[in-house]
């Protein structure tokens, strides 16, 4: 199964794991977590497992980013949703409480610095029907 990205995001071909959303969840597209590098978040992100079902959180007073959904695991902030991808869910009008994320997996990044590693989680977002 592939799942169809938006714009800036990844189409994936899903392992089978995959297949099996919660219960009333529809796999909408694959993305990465933004900001797990800010502000003490590699923590957070070195806990997460593939398979990690995380919370979602609008963040209307956000300055930078009316739009803004922050990403928790266990009520600890892992970082953002893409802007360009909290802006498609702004543009459809889907609640944010519909909306499910889930880790596919976690993978090493630098922000062109090899000398500062950090993990970048990666997500599948679904939506309840």
């Amino acid at each position: 199964m592939t799942v169809t990205a938006i714009p800036g995001g990844t189409p994936v071909e899903l392992p089978p794991w995959e297949l099996k959303p919660p219960a009333g969840v529809n796999w909408l597209f694959h993305s990465t977590v933004a900001g797990t590098n800010q502000l003490g978040r590699q923590r957070v992100a070195s806990d997460c497992e593939t398979g990690d079902i995380l919370t979602l959180e609008a963040e209307p007073t956000n300055a930078a980013d009316p739009n803004a959904i922050r990403v928790l695991r266990n009520g600890r902030q892992l970082g953002y949703l893409k802007r360009h991808v909290a802006a498609e869910i702004a543009r459809e009008g889907w609640p944010v409480d519909s909306l499910v994320a889930a880790v596919t997996d976690m993978v090493e990044g630098d922000d062109g610095d090899e000398t500062k590693p950090y993990i970048i989680v990666n997500i599948l977002l679904g939506r309840r029907q």
